[in-house]
This record gives structure tokens, sequence and C-alpha cells, in this order.
């Protein structure tokens, strides 16, 4: 996982643990905490994995399923089907991990706290 993918926030795979990101320097360094406490400081970007989206994800952060539809809504936004490999949203981008969720909120300045 590339650190030029990251924002400060995003949450990551670091050890099998969810970690967030609290700082990225310019060499591709990311510091991350764990429960609240500094776990790493300057891991390399190659330790830290992205957590795939999955259904019990988005149910728990207030998404939710349209039978009819077969998509996932929430935030006034769409989601695509459930795909394993990724989901669409309207605006035709690809999500798969949720570190780019926690962007695209951003971006439409959603400001959600992601909880895994």
């Amino acid at each position: 996982m590339k650190a030029t993918d990251l924002m400060l926030n995003d949450l990551v795979l670091f050890g099998g643990k969810v970690a967030k990101v609290i700082g990225i320097d310019t060499d591709g360094k990311v510091s991350v905490l764990f429960d609240g406490h500094l776990i790493a400081r300057f891991v390399c970007e190659e330790k830290l994995l992205p957590i795939p989206i999955t259904p019990r994800i988005l149910e728990e952060n207030g998404w939710n399923y349209d039978d009819i539809d077969h998509e996932w809504y929430g935030f006034g936004l769409n989601l695509g089907g459930y795909n394993p490999e990724e989901y669409t949203i309207l605006d035709g981008r690809r999500i798969s991990f949720v570190h780019k969720l926690q962007h695209f909120l951003r971006d439409c300045k959603i400001n959600k706290e992601i909880i895994l």
C-alpha cells in the first residue's frame, strides 16, 4: 500500500490490527495509532494493508441495502450492488477499501468516522 494513497485519519491494517494513520512523511513512511496509542512511528508503506469493504462494515456505518434495486445507499449517496471486488458510487468511482470510502466521504463534505 503506497503512502501517497493515504490521508490522515485513514484506517488501515498494520500487523493484522486496525490502525489509524496519524502521520505521513515525504519518504513514504507512515505513523499509525492502534486503540488510541502510538504503535508504530514511520512504518514502511509495504507493512500497511488496505481494509476491504464488506456488507457488515457498510451496515455498521449507516448504509442500507435496498433489496429491490440491489444497491447500498446512505448519506444521500448510492453504492452499486455488493461485489467482492468493488463497489461503484454514482459518480463512477470504484471503491473497494475503507480508506477509499473515507476519501470519498471527505470529498463530499460528509464528516463520518468509519467504525470497524
